[in-house]
């Protein structure tokens, strides 16, 4: 079944399975159906948006850094992975 996303959702799927693009399939289900997982995809979106923001190198000494922001996407990308890998785990 092809579920047709939101252009917000497609943007967000993007970007996610941009950063995980061996679970594209797994992630576009998930996102169509999965209020939490599509939550957690948002927050990941989120701080790509602020990382890239960030105007370079730490040097300023403001709050929400460049590396601080590095450390969320990639923490945030590590529970979406988890996310995915438990329910291929519950599928038959």
């Amino acid at each position: 079944m092809i579920t047709r996303l939101s252009r917000r959702v497609a943007w967000v799927y993007g970007l996610v399975a941009e950063a995980l693009p061996e679970q594209r399939l797994v992630i576009r289900r998930l996102i169509a159906a999965d209020d939490a997982f599509r939550e957690l995809c948002d927050e990941f979106a989120e701080a790509q948006v602020a990382l890239s923001a960030r105007p370079g190198p730490d040097s300023d000494g403001t709050t929400g850094t460049k590396t601080e922001w590095t450390e969320i996407v990639e923490h945030l990308k590590v529970e979406i992975l988890n996310y995915v890998t438990e329910r291929q785990a519950r599928v038959p």
